[in-house]
């Protein structure tokens, strides 16, 4: 193992790591970055693969509009590792790069309900907590025994690409969600919008989660802190409102409350019964009746 050189995190921890990187094979590759250079020291970015990069020292400044300050020692983003070009960065910059395939990122995207950037980045709104910096610091090291190793086998390695890309994401918000209350009521807006400009489609946490550009997580935090319930509890309620406004709207045209009911998608006609029943204390129909009812008064 070659020279180590101390790595000092913003908390005041440090940490040993050799100097003789990048390390690579085709599952996974690691390299050491700094000022003014770019990830070229590793092999060529295959097509759709990510570099994820752990800042050890110095600052980074995004190149996203909606995040123009700079993250430290700590932070964790992800990029297309065909963007990987030099970085807007301190003189004293130095991180670490893990370059990973796509189908694994995509595969525990998928898996962990995290949204994948469409090429752009995304970065963790707090640096890692000490300990987990050591973990993490640890298990790169694990990592480049591994690769270095002439018994290492694509099945471990596969693994510790997994586990990697795990630790790592896991770090991200990709919404980078703001914690001002005016930034959070501003996407929540923004999102309830959405669901009444698509409320007779099929909408899911994962589509939310996209057209917000939050993480699935924090897409359940913001509903958590704006409207006390999940996404879907509150998709469902919309839709309910939706079709009490319709069934009692003398004005709308309605030839049952089946037909009503599917418009906004439910399907299960004797579930849809029950939850109207809990939510407005009464039945369907007994809607539509009073709805015929102040109709023929009207007339």
């Amino acid at each position: 193992m070659g020279a180590a050189i101390k790595l000092r995190h913003t908390a005041g921890s440090e940490a040993d790591l050799p100097a003789d990187w990048p390390v690579s094979h085709d599952v996974v590759d690691l390299s050491q970055t700094r000022s003014g250079e770019s990830a070229g020291s590793m092999k060529a970015a295959a097509e759709g693969s990510y570099d994820l990069h752990l800042i050890l020292n110095g600052q980074c400044r995004p190149s996203l509009p909606r995040h123009a300050r700079p993250i430290g020692a700590g932070h964790v983003f992800l990029r297309p590792a065909m963007q990987s070009g030099a970085l807007n960065c301190s003189d004293d910059f130095e991180c670490l790069v893990v370059r990973l395939p796509a189908e694994t990122v995509n595969e525990l995207c998928q898996a962990h309900g995290w949204i994948r950037p469409e090429g752009g980045a995304a970065f963790s709104t707090a640096p890692l907590r000490a300990e987990e910096w050591q973990r993490f610091l640890k298990l790169c090291e694990l990592v480049r025994e591994e690769l270095e190793s002439e018994l290492a086998s694509p099945e471990i390695l596969h693994n510790y690409a997994r586990v990697l890309t795990c630790k790592l994401i896991a770090a991200l918000d990709q919404g980078c969600l703001n914690e001002e209350p005016d930034a959070q009521a501003r996407c929540f807006a923004r999102v309830v919008q959405f669901i009444e400009d698509n409320v007779r489609h099929d909408i899911t946490a994962e589509r939310l989660a996209h057209h917000a550009g939050l993480s699935v997580r924090s897409l359940y935090l913001l509903f958590e802190k704006q409207a006390r319930m999940t996404p879907k509890a509150y998709i469902r309620k919309k839709k309910l409102e939706h079709v009490y406004t319709t069934l009692m709207d003398p004005a709308s045209r309605v030839a049952n409350v089946t037909a009503v009911a599917l418009e906004f998608g439910f399907t299960h006609l004797g579930r849809f019964a029950e939850l109207y029943r809990e939510t407005f204390g009464i039945l369907p129909s007994t809607s539509l009746k009073a709805r015929h009812h102040n109709h023929s008064k009207v007339d």
